[in-house]
């Protein structure tokens, strides 16, 4: 190709001149992209995300105490009401002989069979309020997206109920913006 060496050594070295210099343009790229992620992962470490700070954060905190409140409040109310439709549906219960055969006449004329289904019924009713709260509760303590989106349900539910005055603070809680980045890694 070339006549003289000379001229093709210089030929090779401005072609390694030239590999170099994209070379090293693709170092460079890539050492920023690294700093980029290093910077980033700083970020994240200082941020909320991290396990550790969302557990020791204040409105996560509320968040999870309201949904533990609602939840044991829930369940209080839950079994009043079973144990008040009981009371009122059935004569006053006897441990003796003469209670159990009244008992069992109840249960074969249906007037004890129809009051416990309304009452199973009830408490099939009332499940989303009785067991949500303590499952989003679970879920914001591990720090899972799911416990996020149950706690806000949870809360949620709780709203057009007497108890919306627990239940508001604490969907505000999961609303601020440290905790929904925590969670939703926003």
């Amino acid at each position: 190709m070339y006549r003289h060496p000379r001229v093709a050594d210089q030929a090779q070295i401005a072609a390694l001149r030239t590999e170099i210099a994209e070379l090293r343009a693709a170092l460079e790229a890539s050492e920023r992209a690294r700093r980029e992620l290093d910077e980033a992962l700083v970020r994240a470490r200082e941020g909320v995300s991290s396990e550790g700070m969302v557990e020791h954060d204040e409105p996560q905190l509320r968040a999870r105490s309201a949904l533990l409140g609602l939840g044991a409040l829930g369940a209080i109310l839950v079994a009043g009401t079973i144990v008040v439709v009981l009371m009122l549906a059935a004569e006053t219960p006897m441990l003796s002989l003469q209670g159990m055969r009244n008992l069992a006449w109840m249960l074969r004329a249906g007037v004890l069979g129809s009051t416990l289904s309304a009452v199973g019924g009830a408490f099939v009713l009332a499940l989303p309020w009785l067991v949500l709260p303590w499952v989003a509760a679970v879920g914001l303590q591990r720090v899972r997206r799911w416990g996020w989106y149950a706690g806000v349900v949870a809360l949620a539910l709780y709203v057009p109920t007497p108890l919306c005055f627990i239940a508001i603070p604490g969907l505000m809680a999961l609303c601020t913006a440290r905790v929904r980045a925590a969670y939703l890694g926003a």
